[in-house]
């Protein structure tokens, strides 16, 4: 069981705190902040800030998806279409990006969150116009820092259910774990839509439903057409990320203000969690454990959420854009 153990306050200017990222060997973590356009690098044993890229020299645009490979920083933007990675060589003192990918889908924006397993990158888009979402995968080279190219991708599935949001290899790279958000709307607007997903076989209706879905890939970073599994439900909740570390799932629910714990080796791993987290949790969206597992990272919007709608630019008082740090209890 984990317990709270630390608060890193934003002492910038207030800003959503989207995701986090331990590097490999687990001695440092990232987090993006989206409105100050900054990726901090932390200590993760004193939690104090080591490195910050910001703009000019970083070039970022709302920066969103974030990973910290063994030699790189990579940051997905979120503006502008389509959607654009700046890639950092962590040797690199200059701040300024040493690769620059944009995604040859000119329809996908919003890269929200990205996993690497080998050489295979997986990303998830969301909020494209007149879409609502993909999973992507690209080839990845850690060794130069570049993203070759597209691999595969899952686009007119995901139509009749939501937007991706998390995603996560499992540990044996063999399968890909995804959360899906639907929008809120009311009851005779979700029945439009799904007559509509109905008669045009989830393509023009929208989504309507949230949950979690498990998609298998190959050594190619080809897809399964379908998933292998999914858990879909009807009530509105916001999944927004999630990470699968060894026995254990942490997946980010921002309109509960919680962080739910899964038993992965049990035989439906996601019917009940084994733990919820809410202390000092507002609005949180990224959650990463560490490699040693002792550390779950997660990070906080602190906005108002009011009829499960999230207010953007209004945050709580007193501030609660912060990173909470939770620390795993001796059995």
């Amino acid at each position: 069981m984990f317990a709270l153990s630390n608060l890193i306050p934003n002492d910038g200017q207030p800003s959503l705190i989207d995701e986090v990222c331990f590097r490999p060997s687990g001695e440092m973590f990232g987090a993006t902040y989206e409105y100050n356009d900054e990726v901090r690098l932390y200590d993760a044993r004193t939690l104090s800030i080591t490195r910050v890229f910001r703009n000019p020299d970083a070039m970022l645009n709302r920066p969103h998806a974030l990973l910290l490979t063994a030699r790189h920083v990579i940051v997905a933007n979120k503006a502008p279409f389509p959607a654009e990675f700046r890639i950092f060589r962590l040797d690199d003192d200059s701040g300024t990006p040493t690769f620059t990918y944009t995604t040859p889908y000119a329809h996908l924006a919003a890269c929200h969150s990205i996993a690497l397993h080998g050489r295979r990158l997986v990303a998830t888009y969301c909020e494209g116009p007149g879409k609502e979402g993909a999973l992507v995968s690209y080839d990845y080279d850690d060794e130069s820092g570049r993203i070759v190219g597209p691999l595969d991708k899952r686009e007119r599935w995901f139509s009749p259910y939501g937007d991706v949001k998390g995603v996560s290899f499992d540990e044996t790279g063999e399968r890909v774990y995804v959360t899906i958000q639907s929008e809120l709307m009311p009851w005779r607007r979700k029945a439009i839509r799904r007559l509509k997903n109905a008669v045009s076989f989830g393509s023009r209706g929208g989504s309507s439903r949230n949950g979690i879905a498990v998609f298998g890939i190959d050594s190619q970073g080809r897809f399964t057409r379908r998933p292998l599994w999914k858990r879909i439900s009807r009530r509105f909740c916001r999944l927004e990320n999630i990470h699968v570390r060894g026995d254990y799932a942490a997946i980010t629910d921002a309109d509960g203000d919680c962080v739910q714990l899964y038993d992965m080796r049990s035989a439906d791993p996601f019917e009940t969690p084994m733990q919820v987290l809410s202390d000092s949790l507002v609005f949180p969206h990224g959650a990463k454990i560490s490699p040693d597992g002792k550390l779950l990272v997660v990070t906080n919007f602190g906005i108002e959420n009011v009829d499960h709608l999230p207010k953007w630019r209004s945050f709580v008082s007193p501030r609660n854009d912060h990173i909470a740090v939770f620390k795993r209890q001796p059995a």
